[in-house]
C-alpha cells in the first residue's frame, strides 16, 4: 500500500473519529441532561448528590488503584480529582449546575445553546442572535479602553490621544 493511501485513510479515520467523538459528547450531555429533566432540581448541591455516588463508583473502578488520582490531605480539596480525570464531563456537568442556581430550565436544551444563556449572549427563549446591543458592545470596549488607559505612562498616553485624533474617534462629541 502506498504511503499516500494510508495517510487518506488516516485522515478518513480522524474524520469518523471526530464525529464519533463529537456524538458520544452530545449523548452524555443528554444523559446529564436527563437526570435534570426527571428530577427538576431546585438547587445544584441536591443535583451533585444524586450524580456522586456514581461519579465515586466510576472512580473507583476505573482509577482506584492510582493514588495520584485523589487529592492528598482532609480540606476542601480531599478525595477523587473529578475535573482531572473527566474534564469534558465535569464541564457539562457544572454548566448544568449554574443553570440550576440561575433557575433556567434546561428542558431540550442543548450544550451549545446552554453555554450561550450562561455567558449572556443569548436570553431564554431567544433566537440564535446575540442580545448585545451595539451600544451594550461600545460600553464594555469604552470600559475595556479605560483599563488600559489608566495602566499606561504618560508617553504611551500621548500616543493613545494621538491614534484617536489620527483615526478621527471622537468620543465626546456636542
Amino acid at each position: 500500500m502506498s504511503t499516500v493511501y494510508e495517510a487518506i485513510n488516516d485522515y478518513l479515520l480522524s474524520t469518523q473519529g471526530g464525529a464519533i467523538v463529537k456524538d458520544a459528547e452530545r449523548r452524555g450531555y443528554q444523559a446529564l441532561r436527563s437526570v435534570q429533566e426527571q428530577n427538576k432540581f431546585t438547587n445544584s448541591a441536591d443535583y451533585e448528590s444524586e450524580l456522586k455516588p456514581d461519579e465515586d463508583r466510576w472512580m473507583e473502578e476505573k482509577y482506584g488503584d492510582d493514588p495520584k488520582a485523589r487529592h492528598p490531605g482532609t480540606g476542601k480539596r480531599h478525595g477523587w480529582k473529578y475535573r482531572t480525570y473527566m474534564p469534558k464531563y465535569w464541564q457539562a456537568r457544572t454548566q448544568i449546575c449554574r443553570a440550576i442556581d440561575k433557575g433556567i430550565d434546561i428542558t431540550g436544551m442543548g450544550k451549545s445553546e446552554l453555554q450561550d444563556i450562561l455567558s449572556g449572549k443569548k436570553t431564554v427563549g431567544s433566537s440564535t442572535e446575540t442580545t448585545s446591543s451595539n451600544l451594550d458592545k461600545f460600553k464594555k470596549a469604552v470600559i475595556k479602553v479605560n483599563t488600559y488607559y489608566r495602566s499606561m505612562d504618560t508617553g504611551e498616553k500621548q500616543e493613545a490621544i494621538e491614534f484617536f485624533i489620527s483615526n478621527n474617534i471622537m468620543l465626546f462629541e456636542g
